[in-house]
């Protein structure tokens, strides 16, 4: 068994009902609720398989948008959040956030947006001039 499950068996009450139900004979109902009482929470599952992706897009993004700067290395990110933009009807899925990076005399130029949808070319706010208006479709 898992750890929680463990915790859960070690709990004074469980124990005591444990305790009870074995002395009254009834393993078949203690068998039972130990089943249903151990069973991994399925939303549980998904909702930690769903974070895990997200968490590998925003990493995957980070390192798209790493790339196409000067000095990729020195790139620095913060605020770096998933988001799902409604565009075209459709849920798209975009990592949204800051990076500073070294310009070419070696000087960190400071922190600006960046826009990576998953599905597409990734966006820095000082290349494109619309960029409020795509930060505020695709980042809220």
């Amino acid at each position: 068994m898992d750890k929680k499950s463990d915790n859960f068996l070690n709990k004074p009450i469980v124990s005591e009902a444990i305790s009870v139900l074995m002395s009254i004979g009834s393993p078949i109902i203690l068998i039972f609720i130990l089943v249903v009482c151990c069973q991994p929470d399925p939303t549980k599952k998904a909702a930690k398989d769903m974070e895990a992706k997200q968490l590998a897009l925003v990493e995957r993004s980070r390192n798209n948008v790493a790339l196409m700067l000067k000095d990729p290395a020195s790139a620095k990110f913060r605020n770096s959040y998933f988001s799902l933009a409604l565009i075209g009807g459709k849920e798209i899925p975009v990592t949204c956030g800051e990076v500073n990076a070294k310009n070419s005399f070696g000087a960190y130029t400071g922190y600006e947006r960046f826009i990576a949808p998953a599905t597409g070319i990734s966006y820095l706010e000082s290349q494109i001039s619309n960029f409020d208006t795509l930060w505020k479709k695709m980042c809220y």
